[in-house]
C-alpha cells in the first residue's frame, strides 16, 4: 500500500467507524482523531502490528504548516495502543486530583 491509497473518510464513516479494505490484506478504520486546539479530526488508522494513523484537522493547531490546509493528511505512526490508553487514564487522573470526580465542561 502507498499513501496515495489513503482516501479521506466521510464524517459518517467516522462516526460509524467503517471498515476498509485497502488490498495487500491491511484494513483500516475511519474514527475521529481527539480533540485538539478546539477541533476533532477525521482519520483513517492503519491496521498491523503497529498503526498508522492518517489525520485530517482543519485546525492550524497542532499540526501547523503540514497537511490540514493542503487537504493531505498528517501521517503518525503509532506502536502500542495500550500506551494510549494509560497516557488517557492518567490525563483523567490528573484533572480528577485537581478538580475532583467531575468531568470537564465543555
Amino acid at each position: 500500500m502507498t499513501d496515495l491509497a489513503i482516501r479521506e473518510p466521510t464524517s459518517e464513516q467516522c462516526s460509524a467507524n467503517t471498515r476498509f479494505d485497502l488490498g495487500n490484506g491491511q484494513v483500516a478504520y475511519a474514527t475521529w482523531w481527539p480533540q485538539m486546539g478546539g477541533y476533532v479530526g477525521k482519520c483513517l488508522v492503519v491496521v498491523g502490528g503497529c498503526f498508522d494513523v492518517y489525520i485530517w484537522h482543519d485546525g492550524q493547531f497542532p499540526f501547523r504548516g503540514e497537511g490540514p490546509r493542503s487537504g493531505q493528511p498528517v501521517k503518525i505512526h503509532l506502536d502500542d495502543p495500550d500506551q494510549w490508553i494509560r497516557f488517557g487514564e492518567q490525563l483523567h487522573d490528573f484533572y480528577d486530583r485537581e478538580y475532583g470526580e467531575d468531568e470537564p465542561d465543555d
